[in-house]
């Protein structure tokens, strides 16, 4: 469901959606065509475009089940890939982390210059 936001409302949540399905469909591309190619390193450690493919696709149903954005699977995906050195951090961080990864993920995107939101 679109909700009109006071910030910038349905337009600005529709852009949104459109900025996480394009970056999901190029998270499948790249977890079929180079899954061994690095998505996120952080650290000294790495997640794969495999891995994170895999696991996002883990949480397909837990998030159809639960009404929820493909989003939030995809951020679900990196909470649980989180490196060790990041899940020390406090649950502010931890977001922070995600949002990051997010951002990283979506860069060189036409529409990357907004921040994507993690879950939702």
């Amino acid at each position: 469901m679109i909700a009109e936001a006071s910030d910038g409302g349905v337009d600005k949540d529709r852009d949104q959606v459109s900025q996480v399905n394009n970056l999901i469909a190029q998270i499948d591309d790249r977890g079929r065509r180079t899954p061994g190619m690095t998505a996120i390193r952080w650290g000294g450690e790495v997640i794969t475009y495999r891995s994170l493919c895999d696991r996002m696709h883990a949480y397909e149903a837990v998030v159809s089940r639960a009404g929820l954005s493909e989003r939030a699977g995809l951020s679900a995906a990196l909470m649980s890939l989180l490196p060790e050195r990041a899940r020390s951090l406090g649950a502010v961080g931890k977001a922070e982390w995600v949002a990051d990864a997010l951002a990283w993920l979506g860069r060189g995107s036409a529409d990357s210059t907004a921040r994507l939101p993690a879950a939702g």
